[in-house]
């Protein structure tokens, strides 16, 4: 489980979708952003369905691998100290990290995931990584513990409703329409050209070209995104 010694490189998405297949029992998600396509009237005009693929490794080498990493009231696991106080932490488990790059200082990282149910299933996988910053549980482990502070809702309002991440795409209200105002009446006759010959150019619409920029019918509508 060691990360980022010698060559190897990862990201911390990559490293989030790995620990995500040790957690659900193999399954390796491809990342995406969006949830589904939806049109200005709120319908949706096509899901998106990330692809998948399995692991070659038994779920009972999975569950061994996260069980041994669960947060205890002690400090037998690496990065536990950083969430001593914390009312979640015999749910969290996690993996400091130290990677080694050449001529630099060390970076710290901590992957994570939690709070686990007692059906051993986890709500959030959370990875924290800071360039330069040291051992894994000296800065990246107290940054993760800030961010499920505010999933979880602890000291401060939940940033998630109800700290659970959405399962289901959102209902999306159809979008109200943009009226443009209708153009100014004009005279056959005005003061200015009862007394005088010259004819001035028509007022026009300030076009593209010298930065006006007409408004749409419709607004675009964007759909919900989510990330597996």
């Amino acid at each position: 489980m060691s990360i980022g010694q010698g060559e190897t490189t990862v990201s911390p998405l990559q490293l989030a979708t790995a620990y995500s297949a040790m957690l659900n029992g193999g399954t390796l998600w491809k990342p995406t952003l969006g949830w589904a396509v939806v049109d200005g009237k709120g319908k949706v005009v096509r899901k998106i369905t990330p692809a998948s693929s399995k692991v070659p490794v038994s779920r009972t080498v999975l569950d061994y691998i996260a069980n041994q990493l669960r947060f205890t009231d002690d400090h037998s696991v690496s990065g536990a100290l950083a969430f001593d106080g914390a009312p979640y932490k015999t749910q969290i488990g996690g993996k400091t990290g130290t990677a080694e790059v050449f001529g630099k200082q060390d970076t710290s990282w901590l992957a994570s995931w939690g709070p686990v149910s007692q059906s051993g299933k986890a709500r959030f996988v959370v990875v924290g990584m800071v360039e330069q910053a040291g051992t894994g549980s000296s800065a990246a482990a107290p940054m993760v513990r800030k961010v499920y502070d505010g999933l979880l809702g602890v000291g401060r309002p939940a940033v998630l409703a109800g700290s659970q991440p959405q399962t289901a795409l959102p209902k999306i209200a159809p979008q109200n329409q943009v009226s443009t105002a209708p153009p100014p009446s004009r005279s056959s006759k005005s003061p200015s050209s009862s007394k005088s010959s010259s004819k001035s150019p028509p007022s026009r619409a300030p076009s593209p070209t010298s930065g006006g920029v007409s408004p749409p019918d419709v607004v675009p509508t964007h759909g919900a995104g989510r990330l597996r």
